[in-house]
């Protein structure tokens, strides 16, 4: 069994911004990935991109890993990253999915609107949220009448899951900004509807 890697080997690595050590870490390591997506996230640097697409497209690798790479990708800020992450937008885990909205939602790019528009529709309320929150970030007029739908739908009450919570407070900052954006879209920060 491979030993995991120290807090001083973690160090070594961020002062060298040893990507490729990083990204190791995050492909076979169990108790660790999180701390490396979290270096490589600070360090910041688009050598990450494209092993970490590499991480999500092995379905080889354990879901938890290939999870942590679809979350470092998206504040590394390059959109190579937006098609690898569209195509796993679908996969049965839901942190996984969670994560590549997440992802999306710091992309801003506007051909990952058609498929968040269909998560508007998916049974987990989080999910429906968070695509929700991208859309009206990206601002792309092809989602103001399924938000509007969303929106106005008063038994929309985004159910739990499994028994997790979702945040009320989230769901009526989101209501909130909506109601905003139909007011006033101008006011509403990258918004060009």
């Amino acid at each position: 069994m491979k030993k995991e890697t120290s807090m001083e080997e973690f160090e070594k690595m961020y002062n060298e911004k040893d990507i490729d050590g990083l990204v190791n870490v995050i492909a076979n390591e169990t108790d660790t990935p999180l701390y490396a997506a979290d270096l490589i996230m600070r360090i910041n640097d688009k050598r990450a991109v494209e092993p970490l697409i590499d991480i999500l497209n092995d379905e080889s690798l354990n879901i938890h890993n290939r999870d942590i790479a679809a979350m470092a990708l998206g504040p590394l800020g390059d959109s190579k990253a937006v098609e690898p992450l569209l195509k796993h937008i679908n996969n049965p885990n839901f942190d996984l999915r969670d994560d590549i909205v997440n992802s999306l939602i710091e992309l801003k790019d506007p051909i990952s609107v058609d498929p968040l528009i269909k998560l508007l529709d998916d049974p987990y309320g989080h999910l429906r949220a968070r695509a929700a929150h991208a859309l009206l970030i990206i601002g792309d007029k092809r989602a103001l009448e399924p938000l509007k739908k969303l929106f106005k739908d008063k038994d929309n009450n985004f159910p739990d899951y499994d028994g997790i919570g979702v945040d009320k407070d989230y769901i009526e900052e989101l209501n909130q900004a909506f109601d905003e954006f139909e007011i006033n879209p101008r006011e509403m920060k990258n918004l060009e509807w």
